[in-house]
């Protein structure tokens, strides 16, 4: 780490991961409630699909702002907003009364969680030295998918024995809690002389500048897929589970674990891999493992007697070829444009994110459509895996080079 923090490696890490935390919780936590959402607040499922929707959108959109003002105004700042926004949106989901109330707090939660990981991101990158980049980055890039799987046991748990506005309610108490301890001891890693000007065209021109970047697009399209399963998971997997399969809200969120553990193994595999094969073998690699979950998803067609572990199989493999990804997508997306790692942040934030907005969308019309959620669940995800297994294959075939020796947006 870099002499000029006060704050230990192991702390500041530890602090990051908290702080991200919450972000990720609100993806999925209430999921095990949205069925007794909609009969609570007498909301139909394509609504309720839409609380995931307007998230995603909002997180996806509203990163794109938070980037480049981590870029001018400094980290530390931009955070501490982004959390006390989001426990305020937190509160109005908690007491919301009808639709319009929780989809405005939903996103106003994501107004305020789209700052964190944009803002962790580049402070890694300011903070710390590429092997500890790669090492940090690739934990919290596995946490961003860890924790919104196993969020949904704790919320089942709360919908179940305390009712599901405790689980809004838990999420403003941690945020509070987060937004003290951020205030606290959170460093700044930004000084001000190396801050950007807060301009449109300035803004613009960087996010024109990485969008038609060769590197950067072949390092982040495969992990864009990657969460748009993601999205359309959570949107399908409580009306699969619950009301297809008649499961509790609580054993819909021990399900999870399945993913936890999967994408767990995937961290684990991703050093490994590195270490035997270039990172574009690894990402070649990723991409057959996800053909073989696009495989498994798609024999959900031909089953009629729905069993656990039909879904469990695919869903997995996915986990794996996710948890592998993650790490060397964000870190080469992020050095490819080391000296605006907060507009770069942002930039692959909302388009992951926008991702997982778009599919919880497409998931929530198809449902609404009376198709049910299992079907809607296996089209979708194995298209999308078949595209994670071109995109990596495409970058392999043209040999694109996907860890750079030198930050190509620093000539």
């Amino acid at each position: 780490m870099k002499d000029t923090l006060k704050i230990s490696f192991a702390g500041l890490v530890l602090l990051l991961f908290m702080i991200t935390s919450i972000c990720r919780l609100a993806t999925s936590i209430y999921l095990p409630a949205l069925p007794i959402i909609g009969d609570s607040l007498h909301l139909e499922e394509s609504v309720l699909g839409l609380t995931l929707t307007v998230y995603f959108f909002g997180f996806s959109f509203f990163t794109l702002v938070a980037g480049p003002l981590s870029d001018a105004w400094g980290r530390r700042r931009v955070l501490l907003i982004g959390a006390a926004v989001f426990m305020f949106g937190s509160l109005v989901c908690a007491t919301a009364q009808g639709g319009t109330a929780l989809l405005a707090g939903r996103l106003l939660q994501a107004i305020g969680a789209c700052s964190i990981p944009v803002t962790s991101r580049a402070l890694v990158r300011d903070a710390f030295e590429d092997q500890q980049v790669i090492t940090v980055i690739g934990w919290m890039g596995v946490l961003g998918a860890i924790v919104p799987s196993i969020a949904p046991i704790l919320g089942g748990a709360i919908t179940e024995y305390i009712g599901w506005r405790y689980t809004f309610g838990f999420l403003a108490f941690t945020s509070f809690f987060i937004l003290l301890t951020a205030s606290w001891k959170l460093p700044e890693t930004l000084p001000e002389e190396k801050r950007h000007p807060l301009t449109l065209p300035h803004i613009f021109k960087s996010f024109f500048t990485m969008l038609t970047h060769r590197g950067f697009l072949f390092a982040i399209i495969p992990v864009i897929f990657c969460f748009a399963i993601q999205g359309l998971y959570f949107t399908c997997a409580p009306f699969v589970f619950i009301k297809q399969m008649q499961l509790t809200p609580t054993q819909f969120g021990l399900t999870n674990l399945v993913l936890v553990g999967s994408l767990m193994a995937g961290r684990i595999l991703c050093p490994i891999l590195t270490k035997r094969l270039s990172s574009q073998r690894a990402y070649a690699f990723c991409g057959g493992i996800a053909l073989i979950a696009g495989v498994g998803f798609f024999t959900l067609f031909s089953i009629r007697t729905l069993h656990l572990w039909q879904i469990f199989i695919p869903a997995g493999m996915f986990g794996l070829s996710f948890g592998t990804m993650v790490p060397i997508g964000v870190k080469d997306a992020l050095t490819y444009f080391k000296h605006q790692s907060g507009a770069a942040s942002a930039l692959y934030g909302s388009l992951t994110r926008g991702a997982s907005g778009v599919f919880s969308a497409i998931a929530g019309v198809g449902m609404s459509m009376d198709i049910e959620p299992v079907h809607v669940l296996a089209g979708i995800a194995s298209f999308c895996c078949l595209m994670i297994t071109l995109t990596t294959m495409a970058a392999f075939m043209k040999k694109n080079k996907l860890v750079p020796e030198s930050s190509a947006g620093e000539n």
